[in-house]
């Protein structure tokens, strides 16, 4: 058997090297503005003559920089910059999960389904869908997310829900990029403090959701969400409500029909001895919750007073018109991050913002 030749270099990782270099270089040289966008590059062979490599590995490199949108061809007029080369102009969206995930929140669904039209009124901007990131788990979408941050192939990144945990990286620590989280749970709102920062504003949804109880002559209160639960019972109490341990839940988003059976155990009890109203703070619970009303034989609105936490745009036509749905616009929410990141709006890494909820009779007004 032949001895392997251990000094011997195979020519597909030569090449890779040869255009990996001139990738590299013309590429900070556009991030820098050494190279500024529209700018006309040298032709073929003055980069072939400057970089002492092939055209071969030159014409590599371009196709590389055109796909990544640095550069682009104008057909006998050269090699140009782009004019929205993607440091400048393309914004990461992040999620934790995917559309084909059964515990896929309805807040990114309908996110995901905003983002074409929010990004036409943002002309300077383009956008880049980064599904199932986990970092934990260092998923393919998570490396790819890395590597196009460390290429600067982006010009800010926008996180949703818990796909906010990315940002506790090094990477995410140390870049310069701007980053914007959006609808941030408790345990992780401190996890970088450049991160800016668009809330939900829980305070405002559970006050404006007991108003809507006291002006329905409702104070027998049960309450599903999902975790953490952020008041004792003490402070419903001290609202003018009737509260039990055991009608205050905090449930996951999966299984769909816990939200369901848990209702179900509600109403068992005797009319006088069960709750009168209802909160379910949490559009993924409702469902189930409805479910299980409607089978116990009840309506809302005349046996129970449900307030129910539901985002917009919403099947204002499928939705039970006797639930008091309170929720946020969600094309709002995304609408507010890009603003963050230019011009006058632009924010301050680490700023944060709260969004007011809506019940669905004040938007229809």
């Amino acid at each position: 058997m032949a001895k392997k030749d251990t000094n011997h270099t195979p020519k597909w990782k030569w090449q890779e090297t040869r255009t990996g270099r001139v990738t590299d270089t013309l590429r900070n040289e556009i991030t820098s503005g050494l190279l500024r966008k529209d700018e006309k590059l040298p032709t073929y062979n003055e980069l072939s003559e400057r970089f002492q490599v092939s055209r071969f590995t030159i014409q590599n490199a371009i196709n590389q920089l055109k796909e990544e949108g640095f550069l682009r061809s104008v057909e006998r007029g050269g090699l140009f910059v782009g004019g929205k080369p993607p440091h400048l102009h393309r914004i990461g969206l992040v999620y934790q999960q995917s559309p084909k995930d059964e515990d896929w929140p309805r807040f990114n669904r309908l996110l995901d389904r905003s983002v074409p039209s929010v990004f036409n009124n943002f002309e300077s901007y383009s956008f880049k869908r980064y599904y199932n990131v986990n970092r934990q788990k260092r998923s393919d979408t998570w490396q790819q997310l890395k590597e196009d941050i460390r290429h600067c192939r982006l010009a800010g990144v926008i996180a949703s829900l818990e796909a906010v945990e990315i940002y506790a990286d090094t990477q995410f620590q140390e870049t310069s990029i701007p980053l914007t989280s959006i609808f941030v749970p408790d345990a992780l709102f401190d996890i970088n403090p450049s991160v800016t920062m668009i809330n939900s504003s829980y305070d405002l949804f559970v006050e404006k959701a007991l108003d809507r109880f006291k002006a329905n002559k409702a104070t027998r209160l049960a309450w599903l969400t999902i975790p953490p639960v952020r008041y004792d019972i003490d402070y419903f109490r001290t609202k003018g409500f009737e509260i039990h341990d055991y009608w205050l839940y905090q449930l996951p988003r999966a299984p769909l029909n816990l939200s369901e059976k848990i209702t179900r155990l509600l109403l068992e009890a005797p009319r006088s001895k069960r709750p009168n109203a209802l909160m379910v703070a949490d559009e993924n619970l409702a469902p189930g919750v409805l479910k299980a009303i409607r089978d116990r034989g009840l309506r809302p609105g005349k046996d129970i007073c449900v307030v129910a936490h539901m985002n917009w745009p919403a099947p204002a036509k499928k939705l039970d018109p006797d639930v008091h749905w309170l929720g946020y616009r969600v094309e709002n929410t995304l609408t507010r991050a890009l603003e963050l990141l230019e011009g006058e709006e632009k924010a301050s890494p680490g700023t944060r913002y709260r969004l007011e909820p809506q019940f669905l009779d004040e938007l229809s007004e």
